[in-house]
């Protein structure tokens, strides 16, 4: 797993705070070898949070609105931006 080989910084829920993606390319999905993924961590008042006001959030090609599904060596989240 290579946890932060990319980032990219917005306003991904709108809420008027800067929030963290943060990408999980090689991470693997059960079997699915290298599937990655992308951890969410999202801005609060004081600054990223993973609980308040937000819980962070890890997303992949399985989560819900995402196309396709998650493969093997897919490197998901190997670009961000």
């Amino acid at each position: 797993m290579i946890f932060g080989y990319t980032l990219a910084i917005g306003d991904f829920n709108a809420d008027g705070k800067d929030d963290l993606a943060i990408g999980v390319s090689h991470e693997d999905l059960g079997s699915i070898g290298n599937a990655g993924g992308v951890e969410v961590i999202y801005g609060s008042s004081v600054g990223l949070s993973a609980t308040s006001p937000h819980a962070d959030q890890f997303w992949t090609q399985d989560s819900a609105n995402i196309d396709d599904s998650a493969e093997v060596e897919d490197l998901f989240a190997l670009s961000l931006g």
